[in-house]
């Protein structure tokens, strides 16, 4: 936010808001920024910069001043923000981080998501539409879990029927995972990666130097592909 030094300068806000009649405008703020912080911490937003005026200056009409203060302070160091309670604001940080490609605040928001929200019969949905969405492995794999252990309430109900496709795996993974004590004694026979949670998988990747915000299934095939080329 340092305005003399700053070569980029984002105006966030200011979308066309209709309230009754009349048309008026969010207020627009002024974020000052600096190239080589952001091609270093945050390369999708400092694609944005692309003109040769200094400043450069980028329009976000459709963003939220507060969340976008959130994401840059992050970008510069400062500490994760204080989620709160409020899960609308929650999810509009990890609509933010995963739109501009700020891997660890998203997946950071996401665990508050996760930790704050109970999975029920009345959010499942929702929270399982986001969470294809928005590439929410770890909300994903609450919502799965719940599903596995009210299979049969689900079936009667036919809760699942406006599901996205391709949820299989991520159901038969919440069953592997309920019987989970077979595999840590030797009486698992699938792959081992099958076995682990989001948060194992996300370690395991980020140890091994692979990327961490990607689905269960590309996070399983780089980590066999990472396994087998130390056997190689």
């Amino acid at each position: 936010m340092d305005k003399e030094s700053a070569d980029v300068v984002f105006e966030v806000g200011g979308r066309p808001r209709e309230s009754g009649r009349e048309k008026s405008k969010t207020e627009t703020t002024e974020f000052y920024a600096h190239r080589i912080v952001l091609k270093t911490a945050a390369p999708l937003l400092a694609e944005l910069c692309n003109s040769d005026d200094s400043p450069s200056r980028i329009k976000l009409p459709n963003e939220s001043p507060q969340i976008f203060h959130h994401l840059l302070s992050y970008i510069y160091g400062c500490n994760i923000p204080d989620f709160g309670s409020d899960i609308a604001h929650t999810k509009g940080i990890i609509e933010a981080a995963d739109k501009f490609g700020v891997t660890y605040l998203k997946l950071a928001a996401e665990a508050n998501y996760v930790s704050s929200t109970t999975i029920d019969f009345d959010n499942m949905m929702e929270c399982l539409h986001f969470a294809v969405s928005k590439n929410c492995a770890l909300l994903k794999e609450s919502v799965m879990d719940f599903v596995a252990k009210n299979k049969d309430e689900i079936l009667e109900k036919q809760t699942m029927l406006d599901a996205p496709g391709g949820l299989v795996n991520d159901i038969l993974a919440a069953m592997v995972r309920g019987e989970r004590t077979k595999w840590l004694f030797g009486g698992y026979k699938g792959c081992k990666f099958n076995a682990m949670g989001i948060t194992e998988l996300r370690r395991r990747a980020y140890e091994s130097g692979i990327d961490v915000d990607g689905s269960r299934e590309m996070l399983i095939s780089a980590l066999k592909q990472s396994e087998a080329d130390k056997l190689s």
